[in-house]
């Protein structure tokens, strides 16, 4: 008989011999998704079904060969809640919460908010179940928008989801408040990106040869989709601060916060339409 530890162990060796960075809880989660419970005792003794083991075993090589564990698993937690994810949208970051507590701050009530390359729909979806808010999702990828719309099923909150290229484009109305997780990494940062970050989709990573190019249309093009005193706030790549704000200012809008990642850096700057 071969017991659920001995399968779990099958696994575990698989991920170390690949050298993956946190094969322990790689391997649990792994775990939990082919046997439909935690590693945990009286686990041991069990006797291990032959199919799930069988799974098991086949999501350990696909995440051995650097496939992220987020799309293997197919849900992954945001701010305390559910999100579908694949390879058609970023993988939710914890970094990513911060734009969310930010923006709370901004938001009354009844407002409007845009979501600008919303992916999975994670910031904004978060942001209306808790602000009761009129929000609406924006992205130019309609993968990303059918898995936007999966994820507000998921978590029973109503939004609005349309196509939009943030670049060249403005929404048919104004919002109060807009929010965006844009693509920020520069040709640089994109050449040396990690296996696991290559397999999420390139043109929700790259902003432009300097990063910047993203910015650049939100501070000329979106300050007309929000009205006066209207509030825009984005995340930022940890050393593009100073050079986020310039932009802003330069194009009628004013710097009203910096808000830092859980690692002490720059991650969420708050600008407001003058």
């Amino acid at each position: 008989m071969v017991t659920e530890k001995e399968s779990y162990r099958k696994g575990y060796a698989i991920l170390r011999e690949a050298k993956i960075a946190d094969s322990d809880f790689d391997s649990r989660i792994l775990f939990e998704t082919a046997f439909g419970h935690r590693p945990v005792p009286p686990f041991t003794d069990s006797e291990s079904d032959s199919e799930n083991e069988k799974r098991y075993l086949e999501l350990c090589k696909r995440r051995a060969e650097g496939f992220p564990l987020q799309y293997i698993v197919g849900v992954w937690e945001f701010y305390s809640l559910p999100y579908y994810v694949d390879e058609r949208v970023l993988i939710p970051r914890q970094d990513t919460e911060i734009l969310v507590e930010t923006a709370a701050k901004y938001i009354k009530r009844g407002n409007t908010v845009f979501d600008y390359c919303t992916g999975s729909g994670c910031v904004g979806i978060t942001i209306a179940a808790a602000e009761k808010c009129k929000m609406t999702l924006f992205d130019i990828s309609e993968g990303a928008l059918e898995v936007a719309k999966k994820n507000a099923g998921l978590n029973k909150v109503k939004v609005d989801v349309k196509k939009l290229d943030v670049l060249r484009e403005l929404p048919d109305k104004q919002a109060d408040v807009i929010v965006c997780n844009p693509p920020y990494l520069n040709k640089d940062e994109m050449e040396s990106l990690q296996k696991e970050v290559k397999a999420e989709p390139y043109e929700a990573l790259y902003g432009g040869d300097d990063g910047l190019e993203f910015y650049r249309a939100l501070a000329k093009l979106h300050f007309g989709a929000l009205k006066i005193g209207g509030y825009l706030i984005t995340e930022i790549g940890e050393t593009q601060a100073e050079d986020v704000i310039k932009i802003f200012t330069e194009n009628r809008f004013s710097f009203i916060e910096k808000a830092k990642d859980y690692s002490g850096n720059d991650r969420v700057l708050v600008f407001r339409n003058i």
